[in-house]
């Protein structure tokens, strides 16, 4: 296995996160908005459209709360991947389901090591990333501090998850 061809699966898989990331901050934000009836008001005046709102507890909401969604769409995406590595690894799937899902024609659900090894990292990868800049917030006090511990003891328990497979994984070698 070439250092390069690490790297570019590394690359592929980081794209489909950083779009759900994206996605989530953004549909955080309209629906904090909506939910909480924030007042806010728009403006153009630079390339990227901005919020203004009226109140800095009406900013940490949002914030908190948009930050939140990004943590649970990392919580999703990463647990779909360890739900595959669990019960849709090839090399621990039962005979059984894997003639299940060829009948299903959904055999494309079987994984094997180096696709989920690959994604599982980057979705952790984020996961902690995102986790370490949040802390950042909680600190300065733009992030309510009960959402970030919820946060952080589900990433401690996907990263368990991932850790318990792995190893898993390592005895079957």
């Amino acid at each position: 296995m070439t250092t390069s061809k690490i790297l570019l699966q590394l690359i592929k898989e980081a794209f489909l996160p950083a779009l759900i990331i994206i996605a989530a901050k953004l549909s955080g934000v309209v629906l904090s908005l909506y939910y909480f009836q924030i007042e806010w008001q728009p403006q153009t005046k630079y390339l990227i459209p901005q919020l203004t709102l009226y109140s800095t507890q009406d900013f940490i909401r949002v914030s908190s709360w948009s930050n939140f969604g990004v943590i649970l769409s990392l919580w999703l995406g990463l647990g779909w991947i360890l739900v595959k590595a669990h019960l849709l690894h090839e090399t621990h799937i039962t005979p059984k389901l894997t003639l299940s899902l060829i009948n299903l024609r959904l055999k494309s659900l079987i994984s094997n090591t180096f696709d989920l090894s690959h994604q599982a990292l980057v979705w952790l990868a984020y996961l902690w990333l995102l986790l370490l800049f949040f802390a950042v917030e909680v600190y300065f006090g733009i992030f309510y501090w009960q959402l970030y511990l919820i946060s952080l003891g589900g990433g401690i328990i996907l990263s368990w998850f991932f850790i318990v497979d792995l190893e898993r994984e390592i005895k079957l070698q």
